[in-house]
């Protein structure tokens, strides 16, 4: 498995890469650029955002949703367009958002931290399609990592703080979780970020200062890995014909690496699990 750079964009923190299938088009957003980035597949697209987002969640209808530190807004990107805002913390305005993700039936969990990263601070939050928010996890102080088994069984999540993948029971009909237990503890000097799952159960989560992304079968056992040319890869999302693309973000933020902030691809053997669109529209809040 070979990275190829797709468009060498710079970013200082990219993250949040999402596969838009009525479009084919993979949404990424750089968080500290405040920038959404989009790419068809010919053309690379970059788009200045209002606010500081860590995701831009495809509706399904060529509008996404932003997640951003003042909470859900969708957003046109062809006529620029923004509605209302549907805040997810009120009372911790020092927070922002971070790793986002849907659910298998449709929810989308927000991860949020504290701007400097100050211990425990963050949480991860359910919103459903109707715009209700409620917390599912607390005491977070960088969630990172949200990738369900393709069975949907199985929820994880990273606190990159702490270098530990968790992983717990998940109930898609209530939107609960059980018990969390480690999942994956990198013996490297590096922090578990964004991740994906395939379609056999496979977890690639990227590898913050560690210059890759890894493989990890449902023991835990890491099972392969991608080598990067650059120290900080931050997330990671299939996509492209087939999902059996693997995209790849990366920091220029704190690496001097030449090709530090672009987006990668990589061609794999198996498909990804497939993330569903967010359905939500502000009138239905």
């Amino acid at each position: 498995m070979k990275a190829e750079v797709v468009t060498q964009a710079g970013a200082m923190l990219g993250e949040g890469p999402v596969w838009d299938a009525a479009i084919n088009t993979m949404w990424w957003v750089d968080i500290l650029g405040q920038t959404l980035h989009a790419w068809d597949g010919e053309t690379a697209r970059v788009i200045p955002l209002p606010h500081i987002t860590s995701l831009a969640a495809p509706r399904g209808d060529g509008v996404v949703t932003l997640v951003t530190d003042k909470g859900l807004v969708p957003f046109d990107p062809v006529f620029l367009g923004t509605l209302e805002t549907r805040a997810i913390e009120p009372d911790r305005p020092g927070n922002r958002s971070n790793d986002s993700k849907v659910s298998p039936g449709g929810r989308l969990l927000v991860g949020t931290m504290g701007r400097a990263a100050e211990r425990k601070a963050g949480a991860i939050h359910i919103v459903e399609p109707t715009g209700a928010v409620r917390c599912l996890l607390h005491d977070i102080t960088i969630p990172n990592g949200l990738a369900w088994s393709p069975d949907g069984k199985w929820l994880h999540y990273a606190d990159s703080a702490l270098q530990t993948v968790y992983r717990a029971p998940w109930d898609e009909e209530t939107g609960t979780i059980g018990e969390p237990e480690p999942f994956l503890q990198p013996p490297w000097p590096s922090a578990p970020d964004g991740a994906a799952m395939d379609s056999q159960g496979i977890y690639w989560v990227a590898l913050w200062d560690g210059g890759k992304v890894v493989g990890v079968g449902p023991d835990g056992a890491v099972v392969a890995e991608i080598a990067l040319p650059v120290a900080r890869p931050t997330a990671c999302a299939f996509g492209g014909a087939g999902l059996k693309t693997l995209f790849i973000t990366s920091a220029a933020d704190g690496d001097n690496s030449r090709l530090a902030g672009a987006l990668f691809a990589v061609d794999m053997a198996v498909a990804g699990a497939v993330v569903p669109p967010f359905d939500w529209l502000p009138e239905a809040a």
